[in-house]
């Protein structure tokens, strides 16, 4: 009979975990991951497994909600006298979004979520479309593109004005 070894220098490399001796000891990349490990599992057992039941009715719950101007100000006025009406005793933060860090700002509870134009792929982040918009032109009343039958060619002739964020000519 013959003893079975297996070479771990391979697994250890990608691996958690290496048996040394009779034990199982943390591999380098395990040691790394440990603070984020430990954050998600702060994170679950937080929002998960001791959860309690969420009562609009009762709550005094303050929601921290990171957004820009204009969304704030759209939104503001009609999610107020809705929450007042089911939710009486919770207040909403409206605060800066930061567009480079906003995921930053969810993970660490800065704020509860973040209602933005941006895309995120951010692997902690869920990430729902709430509504899906194109360009929109506005002219004054009695405008002659109005009266316009070829609207692309007399739209085109007329000068425009983007409002976009930063230095990108993106427009939102």
């Amino acid at each position: 009979m013959s003893d079975i070894t297996i070479n771990m220098s391979s697994a250890s490399a990608n691996g958690l975990v290496i048996r040394q001796g009779n034990q199982l000891v943390l591999t380098p990349r395990a040691e790394a991951l440990k603070p984020q490990l430990e954050r998600w599992l702060n994170d679950f057992e937080k929002h998960i497994l001791f959860q309690e039941q969420f009562d609009p009715a009762t709550s005094s719950r303050v929601f921290y909600i990171a957004t820009s101007d204009l969304v704030e100000q759209m939104l503001a006025g009609p999610l107020l006298t809705h929450l007042s009406r089911i939710a009486p005793n919770t207040r909403v933060v409206f605060t800066k979004l930061d567009k480079r860090g906003f995921a930053s700002q969810i993970e660490s509870g800065e704020v509860d979520f973040s209602i933005s134009v941006m895309e995120s792929n951010h692997p902690s982040l869920m990430v729902t479309t709430l509504y899906r918009d194109e360009f929109v032109s506005i002219v004054r009343h009695g405008h002659p593109l109005l009266k316009s039958s070829d609207t692309v060619q007399a739209f085109c002739q007329y000068p425009h004005i983007l409002a976009a964020q930063g230095k990108t000519l993106k427009g939102w």
